[in-house]
């Protein structure tokens, strides 16, 4: 149980104002942030959230950064209006039973299709944080899924997530996280080495979840966070296309 503990932490709740517009995907909420210019078939990146949802103005604000680089850019809401608030992290498994794989994939995969049918989305990626991380890998195994993933501080993960990963992947692992201890860092670390155009880094003396709720006014969070940002831009550069 005690490996849920640092997925409730909600961290720190970055400055700004969200700039996108809230909407509907698939037929579920959306939170949708666009470039400024966008052009036909501009690149999508579908960012699955943590245990705290879409709402979550981190999220959004982030999302307003990825349009920014040229892509559009959605969050979904996986949790129905459902999602975690602050609470004891021991009933966040309870809250999990609600959101089964065989319930969420689906969805999901109805949000990269809308993103590629109806919104004209040349190619699509996902980047998923603690919870979605799962479902961004999931995404790239077998039909109707991404083109490629970003993974970052994923949590519930199994080895066969992995091995069925079928397309380019790049994992943002954190120091001491219990979702991802480090003799399961290094099998994925070995598994990634035998797919094409999968890589990862590991980021020494970073939590889980510093990426999306980690605190921006401390300098080395805030530094480890935006190489992880830019990292995964890059990333997405060169697998979707973006410019």
């Amino acid at each position: 149980m005690a490996e849920f503990k640092q997925c409730c932490d909600p961290g720190t709740e970055w400055d700004g104002t969200p700039k996108g517009m809230v909407s509907s995907i698939a037929g579920l909420s959306a939170y949708l942030s666009k470039p400024e210019n966008p052009l036909p078939g501009t690149p999508a990146i579908f960012l699955i959230h943590d245990v705290f949802g879409w709402e979550l103005k981190n999220v959004r604000l982030f999302a307003d950064k990825m349009a920014q680089q040229g892509f559009l850019t959605v969050v979904p809401d996986l949790f129905h209006n459902q999602a975690m608030k602050p609470m004891d992290w021991s009933k966040l498994p309870v809250f999990l039973a609600k959101f089964p794989v065989d319930k969420c994939l689906p969805e999901a995969k109805a949000v990269v299709k809308a993103l590629r049918e109806e919104h004209g989305a040349s190619a699509v990626g996902a980047q998923g944080f603690c919870w979605g991380g799962k479902y961004a890998a999931l995404l790239l195994a077998g039909p109707d899924g991404t083109d490629a993933g970003v993974i970052s501080h994923g949590s519930l993960l199994s080895e066969q997530d992995i091995k069925a990963i079928e397309r380019p992947v790049w994992f943002q692992f954190s120091d001491n996280d219990k979702q991802i201890p480090k003799d399961f860092r290094l099998q994925i670390e070995e598994m990634l080495k035998t797919k094409p155009g999968c890589g990862s880094k590991f980021y020494e003396g970073q939590e889980h979840g510093w990426t999306m709720r980690g605190d921006e006014k401390d300098s080395g969070v805030a530094a480890a966070a935006a190489d992880a940002f830019k990292g995964a831009l890059e990333f997405f550069r060169a697998r979707l296309g973006a410019k």
